[in-house]
């Protein structure tokens, strides 16, 4: 779609370069062109800008993901510690400890899941930035 594109506007612009002999009435067509391609071009910029946006957005939420990711895990330090000193501990008091350090070892299992789903949706969003960027490359050229 690309190369169409771009042949289009090739021909187009030899097309209103020959133009300059043609009464005024048939040179609008091929302006008419270049501002559809101008039209296109200020769409594609939008959709980048709106992507990039929510590029950023991913960011703070894979940085806010991480910082919750590290709490748990000094948590679990925490707790693991606790755990080994609680071995000269009656059993049923050391009951606790175990069912908290497991209850945050689902928490940091599920938070991993969450980064990795928001790194895999950035990754996803570069993409698209790239995307954009080549398509609105391609139109200015």
């Amino acid at each position: 779609a690309r190369a169409e594109l771009r042949a289009e506007l090739a021909v187009l612009t030899e097309q209103l370069a020959e133009a300059q002999n043609v009464p005024c009435e048939l040179q609008g067509a091929g302006t008419s062109r270049v501002h559809e391609l101008e039209d296109q071009l200020e769409a594609t910029t939008g959709e980048l800008r709106t992507a990039r946006d929510a590029m950023a957005h991913m960011k703070q939420q894979v940085s806010t993901a991480e910082a919750a990711r590290a709490e748990l895990r000094a948590e679990l330090a925490v707790l693991t510690e606790q755990l080994a000193e609680a071995q000269n501990v009656p059993c049923e008091l050391q009951g606790a400890g175990t069912s908290r350090v497991h209850e945050l070892e689902d928490q940091l299992e599920a938070t991993t899941g969450e980064l990795r789903t928001a790194r895999d949706a950035m990754a996803h969003m570069k993409q698209q930035v790239s995307t954009a960027e080549a398509a609105r490359a391609e139109l200015r050229a």
